[in-house]
Parts: structure tokens; C-alpha cells; sequence
């Protein structure tokens, strides 16, 4: 290409490779390459079984599975008080349109649900769109099916992400629960109301999350791999295919 790249140099050199993809070419991609990797789930154990079947296939390349940091989508519903973050949720699932988040859920896995039932479990189809999200309802490898009533009922929730409701301190906890039961590292933090979300979770979850000692406050100027690897340095692991060259 006659043109320069649009990322300049940094103390990092090689930028910090994230990954989102559930497919078995997605999974050994990441279990090759990625530092951090995007995970999809409404449940801790499903999570985990992704998680753990992609640091196995990390090992198999020779990389550490402590040389890959884990991030899961959540949606969360906070307030000042419990009282009021279950009336903000009640609220948004009284605007929650299930038909709509079918056709969303359809045009993002590639899966035609028009004419499925609510009610019947969704049995896996091979396509190339987004097998994370299938897996959520469609079960692979033997794993159980969902009917799409269960998943994407207002009453379960509000989608795709796993959603947490309460105070400030009863989000901490969830969350902490969440990571620990989903063997990951952190969350990503779905959008829903914006910018007021962002605004709710910096001022009742941040300062609960800081207190459990799950949201670190450097005082020096650190490389997001810094951050991440805090016992790395700026470049790749010495296992990553990167450092071979």
C-alpha cells in the first residue's frame, strides 16, 4: 500500500492484539495470537467452558494460558439505592422489544428465526457469522439447547450480555462473583442508556470495585500492556509468536 500505517510507534511496539470470535478458526487464532480475548455468554459455566478450552489450545502452542487475559460483555443496571436501580430496570424492560431482539439476534448469527417457535430449542446450524452469540441458545458439542423465550424473554434479561441490577455495592459483588465463577478478567461494558450508564457505573460501581481491590489505581504512567501484564514488560510475552521474528 503507498500509504503510511495510521498507528505511530510506541514504547509498546506491537500493539496489543485482542480477539473476538468463538469459531474453531477463531478459537486456535486466538489460542495463537491474542492477548486479550472477547467472550460471550449469559452464563458463568458457558463462559468458563470457552475460556478453558481456549487456554488448552494456547498450550498446545506453547504459550502460558496466563499469557491471555479474558473480557465478557455485561450489561449493568446501578442507582444510589437497590430501590431505585430495580425501578431503572423495570423501566427499561417495560421498553424491551422481544421482537426486535430476535431480529437482531437472526441478523447477527446469520440464522433465519421467522418462522421458529418461542418455545422449541433452537438446534445448532452451521454458519459464518457469529457463532458466539449462536452458542448462547443453539447448544454445541453436545452441550443443551435453549428455547429463545428462555434467553431472550425480558424477564432473563435484556439480550445478548449477562445484566447486573442493584446498588453500587451489589454490583461490585455480582461482578466479583462473575469473574471468579466465569474464570475471566474483566468485563466490557455494553451500552444501553448513553452517556448515563457509563455515568452510573463510574459513580456507584468504580469507587465499591476499587474497594475490593478488583479495580487498580496506578499512580504511574504505565503501556496498556503494562496495565494488563502488570508482571510483563511493554513487549509481547517471550512465548508470543511476535517475538520469534
Amino acid at each position: 500500500m503507498p500509504d503510511a500505517h495510521l498507528s505511530e510507534p510506541s514504547p509498546q511496539r506491537t500493539p496489543v492484539i485482542f480477539q473476538a470470535g468463538g469459531s474453531p478458526r477463531g478459537i486456535d487464532f486466538a489460542a495463537r495470537h491474542a492477548e486479550v480475548v472477547f467472550v460471550a455468554g449469559l452464563d458463568a459455566s458457558g463462559v468458563r467452558r470457552q475460556v478453558t478450552a481456549i487456554k488448552s489450545r494456547a498450550a498446545e502452542f506453547g504459550r502460558s494460558p496466563g499469557a491471555i487475559k479474558f473480557i465478557s460483555a455485561v450489561t449493568v443496571i446501578t442507582a444510589e439505592t437497590e430501590r431505585e436501580a430495580q425501578q431503572r430496570y423495570s423501566e427499561r424492560r417495560a421498553r424491551y422489544d422481544l421482537q426486535g431482539a430476535l431480529i437482531h439476534y437472526g441478523a447477527s448469527t446469520g440464522v433465519d428465526l421467522s418462522g421458529h417457535s418461542l418455545d422449541a430449542p433452537l438446534a445448532w446450524q452451521q454458519t459464518n457469522s457469529n457463532r458466539s452469540l449462536l452458542k448462547m441458545v443453539a447448544g454445541e458439542d453436545g452441550q443443551p439447547s435453549r428455547t429463545l423465550r428462555e434467553v431472550f424473554h425480558p424477564e432473563q434479561g435484556l439480550g445478548r450480555q449477562k445484566t447486573f441490577v442493584g446498588s453500587g455495592a451489589s454490583v461490585a459483588g455480582q461482578l466479583a462473583q462473575w469473574l471468579q465463577e466465569s474464570d475471566t478478567d474483566g468485563i466490557n461494558l455494553a451500552q444501553w442508556l448513553s452517556p448515563g450508564c457509563f455515568e452510573d457505573f463510574a459513580r456507584w460501581v468504580i469507587p465499591e470495585l476499587k474497594q475490593r481491590g478488583l479495580l487498580g489505581n496506578p499512580t504511574e504512567t504505565l503501556t496498556l500492556r503494562q496495565r494488563l501484564f502488570p508482571e510483563g514488560g511493554a513487549e509481547p510475552a517471550a512465548d508470543h509468536p511476535s517475538q520469534q521474528n
